[in-house]
């Protein structure tokens, strides 16, 4: 069985041991049972995980592949929950700081993407105006929807400063259109870019 962790980043943490008992606390019943879980799909006993968790001992690298299954890990993860493995297993100060090194790239990159994602997905100012200018954006299915609004950005981003007040005039954002103009024109906007309208 795979437990959700997503409530939970890894990347939020420079210790698995800490990310597990943080994972722990976010279970129904403050994880009554999480140990017994785990232990199941360790193939090892309670007492032993107890022993890792709340102890001195650490997991192999073969647990932490369990665990990374587990756990449901990306790929990415994965590496990221291994270096951290390997960075408490280290025993030289020296293996310490450079596994230290790789867990903040491959920290800073996740958040890069985290931060990429979500500026895609969020919307602007000018395309929620746009948006909820007319009844004909909130009056198609979902992925016209997608459609226009990346038509939207497409014609802000490809503007320049010399032309953007010309560019901003473009038939899909023209407001002052009918509204029957402006469907005929929205839908050969989205033939046009029919990869992203399907």
């Amino acid at each position: 069985m795979v437990y959700n962790t997503k409530i939970v980043s890894i990347y939020n943490y420079l210790s698995y041991k800490k990310f597990v008992r943080g994972w722990i606390e976010t279970q129904p019943k403050k994880g009554y049972g999480a140990f017994r879980r785990m232990a199941e799909h360790l193939n090892i006993s309670t007492t032993m995980v107890s022993q890792v968790f709340s102890g001195e001992k650490h997991i192999s690298l073969e647990m932490a592949a369990d665990l990374s299954s587990f756990f449901g890990f990306s790929h990415k993860e994965e590496r990221y929950f291994f270096l951290l493995v390997e960075l408490e297993r280290a025993g030289s100060k020296r293996l310490q700081d450079k596994l230290l090194v790789q867990a903040e790239e491959l920290k800073n990159e996740a958040q890069k993407v985290i931060e990429r994602v979500a500026r895609d997905q969020e919307l602007s100012a000018e395309d929620k105006a746009t948006y909820y200018s007319t009844w004909l954006y909130t009056g198609i299915p979902q992925f016209g929807r997608d459609c226009i609004l990346s038509v939207c950005r497409k014609h802000r981003h490809e503007a320049t400063d010399s032309d953007k007040s010309s560019a901003f005039k473009s038939p899909v954002l023209d407001r002052s259109r009918s509204h029957k103009t402006e469907g005929r024109t929205l839908r050969g906007a989205c033939q046009s870019h029919s990869s992203r309208c399907r």
